[in-house]
């Protein structure tokens, strides 16, 4: 399992480090896709990021305050935001940026401290190279 070094705050869910198929929450593993809030997390099991879709993200709607900002791990290399996902984004007001996973999940922790109103989804790594 890879860790993320970050400040800590036991508030928050940060997260903590990620596996091929999972990634660790405020302690908890947390099996396959998640998305992240500030308030806590969603887990959004199996997914590719061809399959993500409105009900994976209802929980952006729901938050309040409103999210201003959805960084979008796209796994172990960066892809590009599906055009359907970037239209639904845009009809909830919500920016987004993709990159890896393991970057999105740092720069989350970074911009939670800050205490910015963010959320992540993070798709799983699959296999790591060997160290």
């Amino acid at each position: 399992m890879m860790e993320i070094d970050e400040r800590d705050d036991p508030r928050l869910p940060l997260v903590k480090g990620y596996g091929p198929d999972h990634f660790t929450l405020a302690g908890v593993r947390v099996e396959g896709a998640v998305l992240v809030l500030p308030e806590g997390w969603v887990r959004l099991g199996p997914l590719s990021l061809d399959e993500v879709g409105p009900a994976h993200l209802e929980a952006l709607q729901e938050a309040d305050p409103p999210i201003d900002l959805l960084l979008l791990g796209t796994g172990a290399r960066w892809q590009e935001i599906p055009s359907s996902i970037a239209r639904l984004l845009k009809t909830m007001d919500v920016r987004a940026e993709s990159m890896a996973s393991a970057a999105a999940a740092r720069t989350f922790n970074v911009l939670l401290l800050e205490d910015r109103r963010v959320a992540c989804l993070l798709l799983p790594v699959g296999d790591l190279p060997s160290q």
